[in-house]
């Protein structure tokens, strides 16, 4: 196979034209037209919330079309909405249909119950598709956009600047920071946050080893930023691990949610890691459910 161009005028005669192709015997013919290129009149956009959760109800969907000038277009839109559709899937799940008159933008309210009666298609993505036909004219387009739906209402991060000491000392407190963003990433403010240490303590008595675990605890709000700076108190040399443990405090139950860090000591300090426990939240309809893992 051998991919060839052809390079046409300036101004080509528009219509029909024919190429040929032969070699030896053989002869082959394709034709194609040249026709003049129009810039659209008009676009369609579709927009979805920064980001939605698993368990939202309701979704609030805005659809626009303007001329490329900015003036709002007049005409009919023909609005669907389902989850999206595998090829290899045999299920059908229902497709709401719409058609309204549209004067620029059209604010629609997505009840996901009913394109989602039995809440088993969560992983699935949100799927609108919005078709304007132009007012006077019948010129139609169209534009597509998919939603994929959160999990985690809330990610915390530990390592939020790599500048920040990433080690303790004993007998000195440890300053640290933790970032609280929304699922599109955004600083997530006023968020209570709390933070507990457990300290893992061995030392030797009288001949015996004598291990102790102790915690502590205290209660943040991020700030503006969406960051929480909080402080590990002095720790004395038979202190052998910190595990520190975040969770979000909302209504009348915890919710923890995926955090990791591993923090280095010092070489020549006889503790070791300073560990960040992984939590995880699995965010569905009905009981909070939740799963931890280390």
């Amino acid at each position: 196979i051998k991919q060839l161009e052809f390079q046409l005028a300036d101004e080509p005669v528009l219509g029909n034209w024919r190429i040929t192709v032969w070699n030896n015997n053989v002869t082959e013919s394709e034709t194609f037209e040249v026709k003049e290129y129009v810039l659209p009149k008009y676009d369609v956009t579709i927009k979805f919330p920064p980001y939605v959760l698993a368990n939202e109800e309701i979704i609030s969907v805005e659809v626009c079309t303007k001329y490329t000038y900015g003036k709002p277009v007049k005409g009919i839109l023909k609005l669907n909405a389902s989850l999206e559709r595998y090829s290899y899937s045999r299920d059908k799940t229902p497709v709401l249909q719409e058609t309204i008159e549209i004067d620029g933008c059209y604010n629609y309210t997505l009840n996901i119950s009913r394109i989602e009666p039995d809440n088993v298609y969560r992983y699935r993505r949100i799927m609108v598709v919005a078709n304007v036909i132009e007012e006077g004219t019948d010129v139609q387009r169209n534009a597509t956009e998919y939603l994929q739906r959160q999990y985690l209402p809330l990610n915390l991060n530990f390592n939020t600047d790599q500048n920040y000491r990433q080690y303790y000392k004993p007998g000195l407190p440890y300053n640290g920071r933790l970032k609280v963003t929304n699922p599109d990433d955004s600083p997530a403010a006023g968020e209570p946050i709390e933070i507990c240490a457990t300290v893992s303590r061995k030392r030797i008595i009288f001949g015996w080893l004598a291990n102790k675990k102790v915690k502590y605890c205290s209660n943040y709000t991020s700030d503006y930023k969406g960051f929480i700076k909080y402080t590990l108190a002095p720790q004395s040399t038979d202190a052998e691990s910190v595990q520190l443990e975040v969770k979000k405090f909302q209504n009348s139950y915890l919710e923890d949610y995926a955090v990791s860090n591993k923090a280095k000591t010092l070489e020549n300090l006889s503790i070791v890691d300073l560990l960040i426990k992984k939590m995880a939240l699995s965010h569905l309809a009905g009981p909070l459910a939740k799963t931890c893992q280390i």
